[in-house]
């Protein structure tokens, strides 16, 4: 038994599902868990190229509008990405 819990992913509320879902793919390199690739889903799961689970991503009827900074706003989570150095950063800030 471990000692401390494994965590699986990331799960992150959307209004669009599948639409935030297949942005982190892209953008990201990942791939669906096996069965989520098709159809509509109000649940689902991205894994790297090692099959770990990365995302997931579970469909909401609504969302609170962010107003980040400002602290009356609902926690947020700002996903940090490494890249060497300022070629790829802007290549990949133009992906986005």
């Amino acid at each position: 038994m471990a000692e401390f819990p494994v965590l699986m992913h990331t799960a992150l509320d959307a209004t669009d599902c599948r639409g935030l879902a297949e942005f982190y793919r892209r953008f990201l390199g990942l791939r669906y868990r096996d069965g989520d690739a098709d159809g509509d889903a109000d649940w689902l799961v991205l894994l790297d190229a090692a099959g770990n689970r990365v995302f997931a991503f579970q469909q909401v009827p609504s969302l609170p509008r962010p107003t980040w900074p400002a602290p009356d706003a609902p926690k947020q989570m700002p996903h940090d990405s490494l890249v060497p150095d300022v070629d790829p950063l802007d290549r990949h800030r133009r992906r986005a």
